[in-house]
């Protein structure tokens, strides 16, 4: 099984991870030919080589032209006449730790020594403003009437959908009202998409990653009004996965390379793992860090067999004072603190007394959250822990066509065979918004999926 590992010790975004691809001997002439493949025109994509503490490194820049883009979408496109969330995952058009140019500065194209341009923009013929085309589901239309491969538009889109799940969270708004910013949307496009690429033609089959380092301390100024580092939107895409807050008062990680983790990642590579490196790859960020290499590190090698495996810590504890009634909601707040699960046992204890054994699975990162609420909300006094190994089946997260569009579903991979599941958030999401029961939405999605095989 090849593996790309995502060393995130200066953390991560989305021109960092494209470059550290191209570091490791992807030509950035294959992924600009694929680019070409979208819609999408009016940008040059360019790298450049810096170094960083004596590493030579690969800085890749999305070069918008100082034109404004027009293009065409489909005629189903809709018209937004609200005011839409304007998300730019990428850089929320201030400087930070990867002080990325893209299309704020303006470069101009000899500033850098390979510039590839991007296609032509296309003829107006419906007469839709490109910034209508801005929206979520806008770009997830574009990425599907581009003519790239079937595997790089599910992992461009599973990306996407990540980061506007988190922006319609935050500004409690719904996935089609997730709007990205006219020249954002640009670069995160190629980015995301160029990221997807990079995937595919190295021929990636999982990615793991150490735990996500972003900074703290400091503030940014974006669209929305001055903001924490890390954002908003980094801190609810990592929900659930581990990060490590440092002192650096700049954001290391971004939405984007946030979105990559969460969407891609199989969880943290552990020690036991016996890695077989074929290429090392660095991605520069845009300026020096006291104290750290701004870089991101890749390393691609395959793993010898099958399973995945990952630390975590079981804990557990005894109740028999407590009203049943409180059991569903205190799950469902174990699993927002970061559980990967959490079940109750009925259990008879000392003395005859009938009670009730709470047992929680998580990632030590997350265990102190987790104790904390433990106690906040239930009645024990103690509680037990220790650490196991889990070994997992190979899993993805893909986008799949559906009757409902596209939707999010879990790939399992048993003896080399693949089954695919619809993910439990996804069927609760489309049974809300169109008033379908539950199990009927479960039975139309893998009734679907078995078609599509």
């Amino acid at each position: 099984m090849r593996i790309a590992y995502f060393d995130t010790f200066a953390g991560i975004s989305g021109d960092m991870t494209i470059g550290a691809f191209v570091n490791a001997g992807l030509s950035l002439d294959v992924i600009a030919e694929e680019l070409k493949k979208l819609p999408l025109g009016g940008y040059r994509i360019a790298e450049r080589h810096l170094m960083r503490s004596m590493i030579t490194a690969t800085k890749i820049d999305v070069l918008l032209d100082a034109a404004p883009l027009e293009r065409t979408m489909p005629p189903s496109a809709p018209s937004h006449d609200h005011t839409h969330v304007h998300n730019h995952p990428h850089t929320h058009d201030h400087p930070h730790a990867h002080d990325h140019p893209h299309a704020h500065d303006h470069p101009h194209p000899h500033d850098h020594p390979h510039p590839h341009e991007g296609p032509q923009p296309l003829p107006a013929v419906h007469g839709v403003h490109s910034r209508d085309d801005r929206s979520y589901r806008g770009i997830v239309r574009l990425i599907d009437a581009s003519t790239l491969d079937a595997r790089v538009k599910d992992t461009a889109k599973a990306i996407f959908l990540t980061i506007a799940k988190a922006e319609a969270k935050i500004h409690d708004t719904a996935l089609e009202h997730v709007h990205f910013h006219e020249v954002g949307a640009v670069d995160s496009i190629v980015d995301i998409v160029g990221i997807a690429i990079c995937l595919d033609k190295w021929g990636i089959d999982r990615v793991f990653s150490r735990p996500v380092r972003t900074g703290s301390g400091g503030f940014i100024e974006t669209q929305h009004g001055t903001m924490p580092i890390p954002t908003p939107a980094t801190l609810e895409i990592l929900k659930g996965y581990p990060i490590e807050l440092t002192d650096v008062p700049f954001e290391l990680t971004t939405p984007t390379g946030a979105a990559v983790i969460a969407a891609l990642s199989a969880g943290v590579l552990t020690g036991a793992q016996q890695l077989s490196v074929e290429a090392v790859g660095y991605g520069a960020g845009g300026r020096d860090i006291p104290g750290m290499p701004n870089l991101l590190r890749i390393v691609i090698g395959t793993l010898p067999d099958e399973y995945d495996e990952e630390p975590l810590i079981v804990l557990d504890t005894n109740i028999d004072d407590m009203s049943p009634e409180i059991y569903p909601y205190l799950i469902e707040r174990l699993l927002e603190e970061g559980a990967h699960d959490a079940y109750v046992t009925p259990v008879l204890m000392k003395k005859g007394r009938p009670g009730h054994l709470v047992t929680v699975t998580c990632a030590a990162s997350a265990l102190d959250r987790v104790t904390a609420a433990l106690f906040a909300e239930t009645t024990t006094s103690g509680l037990r822990y220790r650490e196991v190994q889990r070994r997992k089946l190979s899993r993805d997260v893909q986008m799949a066509e559906t009757r409902h569009g596209s939707v999010a579903v879990k790939v399992i991979t048993r003896d080399g065979r693949t089954t695919r599941v619809p993910e439990h958030e996804e069927c609760r999401r489309i049974a809300r918004e169109r008033g379908i029961p539950l199990v009927d939405v479960y039975a139309q999605l893998e009734a679907d999926l078995a078609q599509t095989r």
